[in-house]
């Protein structure tokens, strides 16, 4: 009769656990959105990220792919940190654009982070950890937005591609 009940009990389990719909990210996203943006008045548009890559350190590519992953990650996380919950669900909603292109100089990235910050978008830099090709805390790259597309390319439209 227990190995019955017990038999029993793990079909119901195991059916439960098959059919039980895990919530999405875009779903966890859009129950907690409790801080809008800046940019509320439209919620329409594109929207992207950018990250800036250093060319004067000559990484290779697969260096600088990670550190523009390091990048789009850290960033994605300081925005669920700052409950920019609806920032997320738009960039989200447009295919989380991403956008490389290449600055020649630290000088150039501090100055286009600079530029990015006093028009209220986001930024990230990247401090490389220093275990293969670069000097510990080189900065590699600077994340910007996810933003409205128009927003970010006044700052960064410029650029040529990495």
């Amino acid at each position: 009769m227990n190995l019955i009940i017990a038999l029993s009990a793990g079909v119901c389990i195991g059916f439960l656990a098959a059919h039980i719909k895990k919530p999405s990210i875009q779903n966890i996203v859009k129950s907690k959105d409790k801080n809008p943006t800046a940019y509320t008045d439209d919620n329409t548009g594109d929207y992207k990220m950018v990250l800036v890559v250093r060319n004067d350190l000559h990484m290779g590519k697969g260096k600088a792919a990670a550190q523009c992953a390091h990048g789009a990650t850290s960033t994605y996380h300081s925005l669920i940190e700052e409950h920019q919950y609806q920032l997320i669900e738009r960039w989200m909603d447009c295919g989380q654009k991403k956008v490389v292109v290449k600055v020649e100089s630290l000088e150039e990235m501090q100055n286009i982070k600079e530029k990015a910050m006093s028009f209220g978008l986001h930024t990230e830099s990247i401090r490389d950890a220093g275990h293969t090709q670069l000097a510990p805390g080189t900065t590699t790259v600077l994340a910007i937005g996810p933003d409205h597309s128009k927003q970010i390319d006044e700052i960064t439209g410029h650029l040529k591609l990495y």
